[in-house]
């Protein structure tokens, strides 16, 4: 299975600007993950920071945003982590709240069940 990329919108629920984005679905990464430009772009004001564990071990810090996602129909309120990324990643915690899933035997975001919210 190749890489498997998703559209999505994310809006700042306080700020209202919102942008479209093509994520990469990665569900071996918890939350959303958005770069510098993007949370600039969208005004997110981070509210907490957590740390995280690197794939190759490294320990790091990231400020977090709420934002509302809209995807394939579906909406939900998810965090957004800012972090060094070559792109925009729609992690495991995101997939969950749309309701949504990489399927491995096609390459593809489907629905893992009926949607919460449907726009």
């Amino acid at each position: 299975m190749g890489h498997v990329y998703i559209r999505a919108r994310v809006e700042n629920p306080t700020e209202g600007t919102s942008n479209e984005y093509e994520f990469l679905a990665d569900t071996g990464v918890s939350y959303m993950v958005l770069r510098e430009g993007e949370f600039e772009e969208l005004k997110l004001k981070p509210i907490f920071k957590t740390t995280f564990t690197l794939a190759d071990k490294r320990l790091i810090e990231a400020p977090i945003a709420p934002v509302k996602v809209k995807a394939m129909g579906r909406e939900a309120g998810v965090f957004v982590a800012l972090m060094d990324s070559p792109m925009p990643l729609f992690g495991a915690f995101t997939l969950e709240a749309l309701g949504l899933a990489v399927d491995p035997s096609t390459g593809e975001v489907k629905a893992s069940r009926p949607a919460a919210l449907l726009l």
